[in-house]
């Protein structure tokens, strides 16, 4: 695990899936490091808030990627770099909402796209799409709306 990940302490490491959800949930510094703790994950103030802050750089880049026009592409230069190693250059996550094929309800699924070469909204969104309508046991809906939401590129620590 080359990259920012893996000069963390072990604990960081763990905690960190807790961390992007906290940022995702808004949670301030204060609450989520007394969230961590609870959880028996706590890691140094100053680590959690590199981390915060980083989650951060990437959530403040996908919401600007909603506003993206579908035939456009996003800018690279703008894009943050993945802590971790990625699969391919670039990383886009795409949310899918519709209803599920067994409750009926409304759900919402992400969907991550990988890609060597730099995909148009609209072609990642196309490959999204049809991930989650061909993929109706996996992802058990049916598919009313699609937005992209996050990208990142590779960082320090490449690709696979």
């Amino acid at each position: 695990m080359p990259g920012v990940l893996s000069a963390l302490s072990a604990s960081a490491r763990l905690a960190y899936p807790a961390i992007v959800r906290g940022v995702r949930e808004g949670l301030s510094l204060n609450r989520l490091q007394a969230a961590l703790q609870e959880a028996n994950l706590g890691i140094r103030r100053a680590t959690l808030l590199s981390l915060m802050q980083r989650e951060r750089a990437l959530v403040s880049a996908g919401e600007s990627m909603r506003f993206l026009p579908r035939a456009a592409r996003p800018d690279p230069a703008r894009l943050p770099e993945a802590l971790t190693i990625l699969r391919r250059q670039f990383s886009f996550t795409v949310e899918l909402r519709g209803r599920s094929l067994q409750t009926g309800e409304r759900t919402t699924q992400h969907v991550t796209v990988a890609s060597d070469r730099l995909l148009t909204r609209a072609e990642i969104e196309d490959v999204a799409e049809r991930f989650g309508q061909q993929g109706g046991e996996r992802y058990g809906m049916e598919v009313e709306r699609v937005l992209f939401v996050k990208a990142m590129k590779a960082g320090a620590g490449g690709v696979l």
